[in-house]
């Protein structure tokens, strides 16, 4: 593996809302989720949906599958284009983060593709923060000197 992977976690928080449902709701008045792995299916985000889903984040690590899987430490690209796909099918506020580095920064043609073929209602490009795993990796995320 080229990086140092970091360990994901589901992060739940507000954000804005589309108002998916008139049911019940059985989340917070209004909920965000972000699965760094994006480790659901189909089933599971209806469901998070009925339940009140306002808004979800997927970050991308790049727009190749090859360069997004060995940077995250997963093979989970194709999956998150997946999901993507899934949330079509829901009034639910969609992000895109791309954080870019040395590693994809030749993909922002590919990275703008995948933005205008989605549902997304809000992208992010975002410079790579050298600290923590990033710092520890940070002779391969930088530019190189002469660029």
């Amino acid at each position: 593996m080229f990086f140092k992977p970091i360990s994901p976690a589901a992060n739940l928080s507000p954000a804005p809302t589309l108002s998916n449902s008139s049911a019940p709701r059985a989340l917070p008045a209004c909920t965000s989720i972000s699965l760094p792995r994006a480790a659901l299916d189909e089933t599971k985000l209806a469901a998070l949906v009925e339940a009140g889903l306002d808004h979800f984040q997927l970050s991308f690590q790049g727009a190749r599958e090859e360069t997004a899987n060995e940077i995250s430490g997963t093979k989970s690209h194709a999956q998150k284009l997946r999901v993507l796909d899934w949330l079509r099918r829901h009034r639910v506020a969609v992000t895109l983060n791309f954080v870019i580095h040395r590693r994809n920064i030749g993909q922002l043609e590919q990275m703008l593709a995948i933005v205008e073929s989605s549902c997304a209602t809000r992208v992010e490009f975002a410079n790579v923060q050298y600290y923590g795993w990033a710092f520890a990796n940070r002779e391969n995320l930088l530019p190189p000197a002469n660029s």
